[in-house]
């Protein structure tokens, strides 16, 4: 899976990216919201752990502003933050965050949230690809009914200038 770990502090991103990689991940890393978005839309990102509290760029913001991106697949995001009140918890979902981790966190935690994730990723990716499976179905479909439909017309137009004489017999 790839995964965007979005932080300004550098211990952090080394820390975690290299934890992350040992799970077989490949990891990407940004300084802000606003570094994470252009690699956003340069790679095909599925997963982003970011900061709420970053320079330039909120992590809330990010997920804002992610979620008015018209991306061809959906971006997981989990929100590692020191706030744990009801509010920032609202905030942060409201704002798009999918998941949150509260500060300090162990990387067993870490490591259940992102495969959590990436069972959520990989249902929405079995789910888009079966409605385009559909999609091509309703297609040929379509093509099918229009065939018949055409072939009826064509049948009604033979039959109404075609007189046609119904004989009844006695079976008796």
């Amino acid at each position: 899976m790839k995964i965007l770990l979005v932080d300004d502090a550098e211990d952090v991103k080394m820390f975690y990216s290299k934890i992350i990689e040992s799970w077989g991940h490949d990891v990407s890393v940004a300084n802000n919201g606003q570094d994470a978005l252009q690699m956003i839309n340069q790679l095909d990102i599925h997963l982003v752990i970011c900061d709420w509290l970053m320079p330039e760029m909120s992590g809330l913001e990010l997920c804002r502003k992610l979620r008015s991106l018209k991306l061809s697949h959906y971006v997981y995001v989990i929100m590692v933050t020191a706030k744990s009140k009801s509010h920032d918890i609202v905030e942060g979902l409201s704002a798009g965050a999918d998941d949150f981790i509260s500060k300090p966190f162990g990387v067993d935690i870490l490591k259940a949230r992102i495969n959590s994730a990436i069972r959520i990723i990989d249902m929405e990716n079995k789910l888009a690809n079966m409605n385009r499976l559909l999609l091509n179905q309703n297609k040929h479909i379509k093509i099918a009914y229009d065939q018949l439909d055409s072939n009826l017309q064509e049948a009604q137009k033979l039959i109404g200038d075609t007189e046609v004489i119904v004989l009844k017999t006695n079976t008796n």
